[in-house]
């Protein structure tokens, strides 16, 4: 009766370890995985900063705001796949994390969409001010195109105005959703 008892104890603390370990190596590997993605988000969010400096953020942060900003963006990829790609795998993240981290995204799908729109703006500006140098040239000013001009340049300029507001706001979203990346993946 007595080896039975042993017998039975040993299978019980054998399933248990067994359990116990299953359960260690479970909490191991989630932690991997959430180690993974904080270091793909970090650098993701790095090199879009980055980009964005280095083709467009620093003419915002230099230009007269009293002008028009005569700037492309050149925006024609899709700059969020790493994050569309990973919204199955957000739940790992911590809550304060995960608020930066979809702040940061989705305001910054937002902005993108904004300097589309400038963009699309800026045409229409270059071929207004065109048109009207041209009737200027030709000495036959056009008094409703002009107007319409200074108009539309009053618009571009109050524009630009929002597009730097959000960029600095777009900044400030990135130093702090770097800094939280940093400080969980240590």
């Amino acid at each position: 009766m007595r080896s039975a008892i042993f017998g039975l104890l040993g299978v019980v603390l054998g399933w248990g370890l067994s359990f116990l370990t299953q359960l260690w190596f479970e909490k191991k590997r989630k932690i991997s995985e959430k180690q993974k993605l904080l270091k793909i988000f970090l650098m993701d969010v790095t090199t879009l900063n980055k980009r964005y400096q280095d083709v467009f953020g620093q003419y915002v942060e230099s230009h007269d705001e009293k002008l028009v900003f005569e700037r492309y963006t050149g925006i024609k990829s899709d700059y969020f796949s790493i994050f569309d790609k990973n919204t199955d795998n957000l739940g790992i993240l911590e809550d304060n994390i995960l608020k930066k981290l979809v702040d940061f995204y989705i305001n910054g799908k937002g902005f993108t969409d904004t300097l589309r729109d400038y963009e699309e703006a800026l045409k229409r500006y270059f071929i207004l001010k065109d048109m009207v140098s041209k009737l200027a040239l030709t000495g036959q000013p056009n008094p409703l195109l002009e107007e319409d001009f200074r108009h539309f340049t009053n618009g571009m300029v109050y524009s630009f105005k929002v597009i730097r507001d959000e960029h600095n706001a777009m900044k400030e979203r990135y130093n702090q959703l770097k800094e939280i990346l940093e400080i969980s993946i240590k």
